[in-house]
């Protein structure tokens, strides 16, 4: 028995050894056995670094002051602090002075907040300065104010809004000099039918309330969507032009004024409405006399005829109407009246405007008398 255990212990040697050679040296490994349920304890290679907070805004006189007070604003900073070290002036006096000046003269500030308040405090051997602030402006509207050089600059500005249809546009004018931008922006309006076929409400206002330099903030709010206009602007102007070759050709101005209320009775059956738009006169056939005289005038200048709108009142109402002129002779047209009232085209002089009050110094007089012509004085 002894004997039997001796063979089968020296079979098992030489089997381990045969193993051993039939594997390579590099092949064999040994790794410790990574149990995944097994906890594991968790340590920091290192303490996390301490974040430090950025240095507050030193300044040292009035108009650094200024500065600083400025960037917060512009940054919709509502809670701030600054230092004043080594400060040349008068702390508390400049203070007043600073917050007077933004909240009063400063258009951005004046634009943007509604509340500015500033209080110091001994702070080492200079002031910490805390500032409370109140907006009425969001970050993204007080970035997004244009600037622009002159009345004339922010026109384009505006005009171009208006046209593409924006809701609104805030602009900083340098140069601002006192005019009503909203009636400017009604009498492009008028001028332009086959653009403005609808005329929108426009809210204008102005921060502060003097000073060179303005902030404008301008509202367009329009009845349809965007889209919605875009249509109606390419079927008005089909019609704008359909009724252009129908009447270019008529020899005087009177016939022309003729075939084209003709031309629009042909059309519809009008009805008044003091909410119609020129995309209403000229395809739904209602109608009001603001969209008439637009109308008129736009299709007068397209066929030479020198015409202009008349801003009023008909009946103690807002009214407009317009005059042309024939051979150097100034006449009133109302082609709504005459629409409505089923008349042929008149042309009537002041005399015949009964009803009508409008600004006659504004306007030429029509009166049926050419002015005479004034010669030239001979120099000896």
């Amino acid at each position: 028995m002894k004997r039997i255990w001796l063979i089968l212990a020296v079979l098992s040697l030489v089997l381990l050894c045969a193993c051993d050679r039939l594997l390579p040296k590099d092949d064999l490994s040994v790794a410790e056995h990574d149990d995944p349920f097994a906890y594991k304890e968790e340590t920091q290679s290192s303490e996390p670094e301490e974040e430090t907070e950025p240095p507050l805004p030193s300044a040292g006189n009035y108009y650094a002051m200024r500065s600083i007070l400025q960037d917060f604003v512009n940054q919709g900073v509502e809670h701030g602090q600054f230092l004043l070290e080594h400060y040349d002036g008068d702390v508390d006096q400049d203070l007043r002075r600073v917050v007077k000046y933004l909240t009063k003269e400063d258009p951005v500030v004046a634009y943007a907040t509604d509340y500015l308040y500033c209080e110091r405090y001994p702070y080492h051997e200079g002031w910490l300065v805390s500032v409370d602030a109140i907006f009425r402006r969001s970050v993204s509207e007080i970035q997004s104010i244009i600037p622009v050089r002159g009345n004339e600059a922010a026109m384009e500005k505006l005009l171009d809004a208006m046209t593409q249809l924006q809701g609104s546009m805030t602009l900083r004018i340098s140069g601002y000099l006192q005019e009503d931008l909203s009636e400017k922006l009604l009498a492009y309006c008028m001028e332009h039918p086959e653009t403005m076929v609808e005329i929108p409400q426009i809210a204008v206002s102005v921060y502060p309330d003097s000073g060179n330099v303005r902030v404008v903030e301008v509202h367009f709010t329009f009845d349809q969507d965007r889209e919605t206009i875009r249509t109606m602007r390419q079927e008005s102007n089909n019609i704008l032009d359909s009724a252009y070759n129908f009447i270019r050709y008529a020899p005087t101005p009177q016939e022309k004024l003729s075939m084209l209320n003709e031309y629009l009775t042909g059309r519809f059956p009008y009805t008044e409405d003091p909410e119609a738009t020129v995309y209403s006169l000229l395809c739904q056939g209602t109608c009001d006399s603001r969209s008439y005289a637009a109308v008129t005038r736009y299709l007068c200048e397209k066929t030479d005829i020198d015409c202009q709108i008349v801003s009023g009142s008909r009946g103690e109402l807002p009214y407009w109407w317009n005059m042309i002129c024939v051979d150097g002779l100034y006449y009133h047209v109302d082609l709504q009246r005459d629409n409505l009232e089923q008349n042929e085209v008149t042309l009537r002089l002041d005399s015949d405007m009964e009803g009508y009050v409008w600004d006659r110094e504004r306007y030429p007089v029509c009166d049926g008398v050419a002015e005479p012509e004034t010669e030239p004085t001979q120099t000896p």
